[in-house]
């Protein structure tokens, strides 16, 4: 029940409602209803399970995008001007230190790894939060990223990978665990890469001539 195995408690504000997308964190769920002007949640508290301290801001808001790491939610409200997280503050759940990067910015998409979360800003912009050995600081690659076209990012638990339009594959976060592609950027280069793929701790890149190029965790 702790962990989202008992619903009980929300059932009167599920009751005639529609429910338009549910999300999970490792220990809560996070339903989206109606016309997406409202989020219930159930489980585990402090890991997304008790929304009370942001439902002030989610109300009468449209939700366009929910995204979830391990023990956090994040919200893209309409028109992607604002993201509202909650959960464990270390995984994501606290973006009070990147608000002021977000703000009258246009959330794109939103990606998440384990812990952390990466949104793509409309001004191309990738702005990063939660735990920082899980992808949550990407101050290491912002010059790389710096007035580029994101076209994919992808994740393991610990990493992201951003495809950019020019055809450069920017990885950050946990070394081992694809954060690191270092040792195959003599590979992806002069190359078009057509996707990225991804496991939990290892990292996949098809390329234009046939090729895969993978990083991270050689056992994974």
């Amino acid at each position: 029940a702790d962990v989202g195995g008992d619903s009980s408690a929300v059932q009167g504000e599920l009751k005639d409602q529609v429910v338009q997308l549910i999300f999970s964190t490792d220990c809560a769920f996070a339903a989206v209803l109606g016309d997406g002007h409202r989020v219930v949640t159930w489980g585990h508290a402090r890991n997304g399970g008790d929304s009370r301290a942001v439902q002030g801001e989610l109300k009468d808001q449209v939700v366009q995008q929910l995204c979830s790491t391990s023990h956090a939610f994040a919200a893209v409200l309409e028109n992607g001007h604002r993201v509202v997280t909650w959960g464990a503050a270390a995984s994501g759940g606290d973006s009070a230190e990147v608000q002021f990067e977000l703000k009258d910015q246009v959330v794109e998409q939103i990606y998440s790894t384990s812990r952390a979360f990466a949104v793509v800003l409309g001004n191309s912009r990738v702005v990063t939060w939660g735990h920082a050995d899980h992808g949550g600081d990407s101050s290491a690659v912002q010059g790389d990223l710096k007035d580029q076209v994101v076209q994919q990012i992808c994740s393991t638990d610990y990493a992201f990978a951003a495809l950019l339009a020019n055809g450069r594959v920017v990885t950050w976060g946990h070394v081992g665990s694809g954060g690191d592609s270092s040792a195959v950027q003599g590979q992806l280069k002069d190359q078009v890469v057509q996707h990225i793929y991804s496991t939990a701790y290892a990292f996949a890149a098809v390329l234009g001539n046939g090729r895969v190029v993978t990083w991270g965790n050689a056992d994974r």
